[in-house]
């Protein structure tokens, strides 16, 4: 974090600034005794008061960096999604939405630099203020002329003050934003670990018993009482309508959604293919994709390619399957990237449970009616595969 490291790179001025203050102070008491409290109290008072502006300070930023966030999920929603967003024209909607969270936003940040600026001022203002009252108060208290000699050594030692004394705004500031990022990181180290609650099982084999499990403690989303098991091989369909669960079921399999009470069995020697609702692509070839780390092998390729409905896709694109996919399959249709997806599972074959989360909703029906023929009743013959669907 550039915060953080900023404030490293000052961490000696900020133990040898109250040092050094503390000895300029010190000799200047040697120099012109008791006028040198004077000067003694002005820093002492404004001490309060730059606590309570460093106060203040890591509260704006703490308030516009959770304002930064919305802006950034938003700008992150509008890019991700521009397609979606230029089909249905809600450019105006979300340049709305980015425009209040980025209001939101500067106002913080313009508070932050107010108080900043009034922090400065007073730093900047403390060595002239102290200098003045500490030669007002020798004229009051000793009532005769300062001689050169301590004249200019008072200056001089005023001088030594002002070193550190301009340098404590920026380490304050640094502190203030360090705190507010060192936080925000330590929210993140000290997160509840989430236990794994996966017994192992036979190869194949999916089973729970009186499980629930819930999104966000006891008054967030909860699948209550699951009791089910699916025998090796087999072929099991999830149907309900949407937002009734089906995809947090398959969240529960893979272990992601935390588990309330009851027992989960599921074979962990043998890896499980997931194929999400949103297909993840990543920037790089079609085959990269689809082999996703695993060695290349020409004939399970051609294969699964085959199951997944692309060959007439690879025909079409430039340089077939050593086509570049931007990010995010930018360049692909929405079931191009589907198909890309579920290729993928049926390329990691050795896995011995499958599990697909609505793969055909954006297939035509003939295309999805291949894809379940090929590739779920086909290739996929003989492991355990668990198909969440709305049709």
């Amino acid at each position: 974090c550039e915060t953080v490291q900023n404030l490293i790179n000052q961490l000696h001025t900020a133990w040898s600034a109250p040092l050094r203050i503390v000895v300029a102070l010190s000799l200047l008491t040697l120099q012109v005794g008791w006028a040198a409290i004077a000067g003694m109290l002005v820093i002492i008072l404004s001490i309060p008061l730059q606590r309570t502006l460093m106060g203040k300070m890591t509260a704006k930023v703490r308030e516009a960096q959770k304002c930064t966030d919305e802006r950034v999920r938003l700008s992150d929603e509008a890019f991700g999604n521009m397609q979606v967003v230029k089909l249905y024209a809600w450019e105006d909607s979300f340049r709305g939405a980015t425009m209040v969270a980025r209001k939101a936003e500067l106002g913080k940040l313009y508070s932050f630099l107010n108080i900043r600026a009034v922090s400065n001022f007073l730093i900047g203002a403390i060595p002239i203020m102290v200098s003045m009252v500490t030669f007002l108060a020798w004229a009051a208290i000793y009532q005769k002329d300062m001689t050169p000699d301590v004249a200019f050594t008072t200056i001089s030692l005023l001088s030594v003050l002002t070193f550190p004394l301009l340098m404590l705004p920026n380490v304050i500031n640094n502190i203030a934003q360090a705190t507010v990022a060192l936080s925000r990181i330590n929210e993140l180290m000290v997160a509840e670990e989430m236990q794994a609650y996966v017994d192992d099982g036979e190869e194949g084999e999916v089973a729970m018993q009186d499980c629930t499990f819930s999104w966000g403690g006891e008054n967030g989303f909860a699948l209550r009482r699951i009791d089910f098991v699916l025998e090796p091989g087999t072929l099991t369909a999830v149907v309900g309508r949407t937002g009734s669960g089906k995809s947090s079921l398959l969240s529960a399999v893979l272990g992601d959604m935390p588990l309330g009470q009851g027992s989960m069995r599921l074979c962990r020697k043998s890896p499980v293919a997931y194929v999400p609702q949103e297909a993840y692509i990543f920037n790089a070839t079609v085959r990269d994709n689809i082999t996703f780390g695993e060695p290349y092998d020409e004939e399970r390729f051609s294969r699964v390619v085959t199951c997944a409905c692309l060959s007439r896709d690879l025909e079409l694109l430039a340089a077939g399957a050593l086509t570049e996919i931007g990010d995010k399959g930018v360049n692909l249709s929405g079931g191009q990237k589907q198909r890309v997806s579920i290729a993928r599972a049926l390329y990691h074959s050795h896995s011995s449970v499958f599990l697909f989360d609505d793969p055909l909703s954006a297939l035509d029906a003939k295309v999805a009616r291949e894809v379940h023929e090929n590739a779920f009743l086909g290739m996929l013959k003989g492991k355990t595969r668990v198909l969440v669907t709305n049709r």
